[in-house]
């Protein structure tokens, strides 16, 4: 990962995480999405995020984030 793709993906996850909590719950990830013009099913998209939240603690970190879409360089 170069750092304007570091840069652009900490941006990103900081629109997801409206509480600066350093963790997006799936509510807040559903509202994003949302936002972004992404619309989908509801339980689509829970299984999307599920599949991101790798440790299954029922919150996205920044890790697991970017892992989404980078999982190669994690």
């Amino acid at each position: 990962m170069n750092i304007n793709e570091v840069q652009f993906l900490q941006k990103m996850f900081k629109y997801f995480d409206i509480q600066n909590r350093g963790r997006v719950n799936f509510d807040q990830f559903h509202r994003a999405m949302e936002k972004t013009g992404i619309i989908m099913e509801k339980s689509d998209l829970y299984e999307i995020f599920k599949r991101v939240d790798a440790n299954g603690d029922g919150d996205m970190d920044y890790k697991e984030f970017s892992g989404a879409f980078f999982q190669d360089e994690m």
